[in-house]
């Protein structure tokens, strides 16, 4: 696989890669994006604790890249840091190039807001933010899916 191709990788594909290739290897730049891609994909699958090894090797960046600052922001809301989550997420979307990339980046916080207020139990937040998340102009089209599904659950749509 061409290191280019690398970014696109599924958590499937990667994982292997990321244990049997020297991540240490690969220019700094792209070393960051295959980490930080592993770590966001552990996050997503719900592969919290596996998503720490990755994430502390990461830490020299979270000040350099935004995508890995709002992957750390994930970490936190997952953790039930949401506060700070939502700062990091914040601190990406005012350091990444372009309209697109911001908005991709504050769909993806308003729908893990969403998911942790209803986690909280507090469905009349989570709607909010999950629409919000659905506004996001240049969203993601398989993130609106899922905040799709969550929105008709009946559970979160019955519950105010």
């Amino acid at each position: 696989t061409a290191p280019t191709e690398i970014y696109t990788l599924s958590l499937h594909d990667a994982l292997p890669i990321y244990d049997v290739f020297s991540v240490e290897d690969l220019p700094s730049e792209l070393k960051t994006r295959v980490l930080n891609n592993i770590a966001f994909s552990l996050l997503v699958f719900d592969k919290d604790k596996e998503s720490e090894e990755v994430l502390s090797k990461l830490s020299g960046d979270f000040q350099k890249d935004p995508y890995a600052t709002a992957t750390l922001g994930l970490a936190h809301i997952k953790k039930g840091n949401i506060e700070r989550g939502r700062e990091l997420y914040l601190e990406a979307t005012q350091r990444v190039d372009g309209a697109k990339n911001k908005s991709r980046i504050k769909q993806r916080m308003y729908l893990e807001l969403g998911k942790a207020a209803i986690r909280k139990k507090d469905n009349r937040l989570a709607k909010r933010l999950l629409n919000k998340a659905l506004k996001e102009k240049n969203g993601i089209s398989y993130v609106n899916e899922q905040i799709k599904v969550l929105l008709q659950n009946e559970t979160v749509l019955d519950r105010d």
